[in-house]
């Protein structure tokens, strides 16, 4: 089994497929919710292993993938690098002074906080992305 940080078609499961590539339909994949959810599954499974996010050129280091990877010792078997993309969705007619709150994962207010900052809008956390 090949764990990746979900939910399906998030950032993570667009690399594991580009990292499986030419045959991913062939591999047992499942998403999980959070990094240190695939460290506790590939600790208990151990002929399994996962795709982790471990860095971005903006907002640095994913402190939990680290973290798993030191105190469990395990270690990087690849790479892939896909371009991040974020958008600020909502209505059309809607003016951005409107905006009362964002949700988002950590890491994507972190990459999109130069654009954020003249925002007053409510910063939600969120598990994903997606």
């Amino acid at each position: 089994m090949k764990y990746f940080l979900g939910p399906t078609f998030s950032y993570s499961h667009q690399a594991l497929i580009q990292y499986l590539e030419p045959q991913p339909q062939k591999q047992s994949i499942k998403a999980l919710s959070t990094i240190n959810e695939i460290f506790t599954k590939i600790q208990k499974h151990s002929s399994s292993n996962a795709l982790v996010p471990v860095e971005n050129s903006i907002a640095g280091d994913v402190m939990d993938t680290f973290e798993g990877l030191f105190s469990l010792k395990y270690w990087i078997l690849g790479e892939v690098i896909i371009p991040i993309n974020h958008v600020l969705a909502g209505k059309s007619d809607l003016n951005l002074k409107q905006i009362t709150k964002i949700y988002s994962h950590t890491q994507a207010i972190n990459q999109c906080n130069h654009f954020l900052q003249n925002l007053t809008a409510e910063r939600v956390l969120t598990d994903s992305t997606s």
